[in-house]
C-alpha cells in the first residue's frame, strides 16, 4: 500500500514565483506535494494613520496565514496560525525593512538618502519584529536561495546594529539553490550539431532595468561586422525602440508565458543577459537546463552567477568598474568570441546543461534539500503557533487583515497609476 503524501500549504499566491516556485511544485521532493494557497495578510502599524493601506503607509511588521497542511512554505513572510512552518526568501532586507511599502517611490527616495530619525526608527522597530517572528519556535528553517543572499542578509543586520539577532537565527538558516528540469541530453546535443545563425536570446520584463537596449546595440554592432548570428528579444520594448532597431535578424518577442520562454530555450545556443543586478536569477538556471550557454555581469547586485552556473558554463562581463562604453564593448568582445568559436559556445552550453542534470542546482540537489527540511520540520515536536498577538507585543496593534487577492489589487492599481509594468521585486 502507497503511503501518503504528506501535504505542504505554499504561499501567499501573489508572492510566488512561476520559475522558482512552479518547477518545485511541479516537481516536488518524493513524500510531498504543494497546496497554493492564497493567503491572509496581517498589518501591524508602525504609526497612526486614518486610512491604512500597505502600499502608502509603513507598517511594521507582516504576517500571513497559510490554512492547514502538514507543513506551511512561505515565500518571504512569518506564519501565523502553524505549528510548522518554513520560510524562504531570496533577500530578507526586503520584508525586514520595508516590505510592501517599498513600492512607493517617494519611499525609495527617502530610504536611499541618510535615514530621518523618524524613519531609521521605524525601520529598526519593524526589522526587530520581523526577526522576533522568525525566531519563534513554530519557524523551522529560514531558507535563502544563494549563500550570497545569506551574507548579505547578515551584512543587512549588522548595519542596523541587529546582528545579535540575527545570530540568534543563523542555526535555522540554509541555502537551497532553486533548479529547473534538464532537456533531454539528445536535444541538447542536436541542437549544437545544426547549422545557421547563432541563436541569441535576450529576456527581460523590464526593459529599462534589464538593460535591453544594451543588448541590441552589442547585437546591432555584431551584426554590421557580418555576424552570423540572429536575436531573440523577450519582453516588452517601446516601439521607438522598435523602430530604431528594426531588423530581419532581430525578433521583438513581447511579453510571453513562462512555457513559451522555455520553447525559446530549446532552441537557443546563447542568453545574452545584460542587467547588472539579479535577486536570484532563475533564467541561468533555467537556460542552463536548455543547455546554452550565458554571457552574464559580475557585480556587486549580481555577486552569485558563480554559485547557479557552472564555472565552465558562462562568461561574465565586470559591471563593478569602467564605464557604460567599456561595458559595451566587453559584451560585444564576449558575444563575438563565441561567434567566432562555435566549438567553445558549446562547451559552455553543455557544461551547463551537465550540471543542470546532476549538478549542485540539479532538480535532484535541490529536491534532497527540501526533503531534509520537510522531514526535519515534520518530526520536530509541535509547537504553539505564533499568533498575532506576538506580532503584536514585537511591533504592535494589527491594523489591517488583507486577503491576497484584495492585495494583490492594490499592488495592480498603484503599479498602474505609478506607470510601472510588472512586480519588479518578483524579478
Amino acid at each position: 500500500m502507497r503511503s501518503r503524501r504528506l501535504s505542504v500549504s505554499i504561499g501567499p499566491s501573489i508572492d510566488l514565483h512561476c520559475g522558482i516556485h512552479g518547477s518545485l511544485i511541479e516537481h516536488p521532493p518524493t513524500g510531498y506535494h504543494h497546496v497554493v494557497r492564497d493567503a491572509a495578510h496581517h498589518f501591524f502599524r508602525a504609526r497612526h494613520v486614518r486610512a491604512f493601506d500597505p502600499i502608502s503607509n509603513r507598517h511594521a511588521a507582516e504576517c500571513v496565514s497559510l490554512g492547514g497542511g502538514d507543513i506551511a512554505h512561505s515565500s518571504r513572510w512569518p506564519v501565523v496560525g502553524h505549528p510548522r512552518w518554513v520560510v524562504e526568501m531570496d533577500d530578507l532586507g526586503y520584508p525586514l525593512l520595508f516590505g510592501r511599502h517599498g513600492l512607493q517611490a517617494n519611499f525609495r527616495a527617502a530610504f536611499a538618502q541618510p535615514w530621518s530619525p523618524a524613519l531609521g526608527a521605524d525601520i529598526l522597530r519593524r526589522a526587530r519584529a520581523m526577526l522576533g517572528a522568525y525566531a519563534h519556535a513554530s519557524c523551522r528553517r529560514v531558507v535563502f536561495r544563494t549563500q550570497a543572499a545569506l551574507e548579505n542578509a547578515a551584512r543587512i543586520t549588522a548595519r542596523i546594529g541587529l546582528q545579535r539577532e540575527f545570530a540568534a537565527l543563523l542555526p535555522k538558516c540554509v541555502v537551497i539553490r532553486p533548479a529547473a528540469p534538464a532537456m533531454p541530453v539528445a536535444a541538447a546535443h542536436a541542437k549544437w550539431r545544426a547549422g545557421g545563425p547563432l541563436r541569441v536570446l535576450f529576456c527581460g520584463r523590464d526593459f529599462h532595468a534589464k538593460q535591453g537596449e544594451l543588448a541590441l546595440r552589442v547585437v546591432r554592432r555584431l551584426l554590421k561586422q557580418g555576424g552570423n548570428l540572429r536575436l531573440i528579444h523577450v519582453g516588452d520594448v517601446p516601439e521607438e525602440v522598435r523602430s530604431e532597431f528594426a531588423d530581419d535578424r532581430i525578433e521583438f518577442a513581447g511579453e510571453l508565458t513562462p512555457s513559451a520562454v522555455k520553447a525559446l530555450m530549446r532552441n537557443a545556443h546563447v542568453l545574452l543577459h545584460t542587467s547588472p543586478a539579479e535577486s536570484v536569477g532563475m533564467v541561468f538556471l533555467e537556460a542552463a537546463a536548455a543547455g546554452i550557454a550565458v554571457i552574464g555581469s559580475a557585480s556587486p547586485q549580481l555577486p552569485h552567477l558563480g554559485e547557479l552556473l557552472d564555472s565552465r558554463g558562462f562568461i561574465a562581463v565586470d559591471r563593478s568598474r569602467g564605464t557604460a562604453r567599456t561595458h559595451e564593448r566587453d559584451f560585444v568582445r564576449a558575444l563575438d568570441s563565441l561567434l567566432r568559436d562555435r566549438t567553445r559556445a558549446r562547451s559552455l552550453g553543455l557544461a551547463n546543461h551537465a550540471a543542470a542534470r546532476s549538478g549542485p542546482t540539479s532538480l535532484n540537489a535541490r529536491n534532497h534539500a527540501w526533503r531534509a527540511v520537510y522531514d526535519a520540520a515534520r518530526r520536530a515536536p509541535p509547537e504553539p503557533p505564533l499568533t498575532a498577538a506576538r506580532i503584536e507585543e514585537l511591533a504592535g496593534p494589527r491594523v489591517r487583515r488583507i486577503g491576497s487577492r484584495r492585495l494583490s489589487d492594490l499592488i495592480e492599481r498603484h503599479l498602474a497609476a505609478s506607470g510601472c509594468v510588472g512586480r519588479n521585486f518578483h524579478l
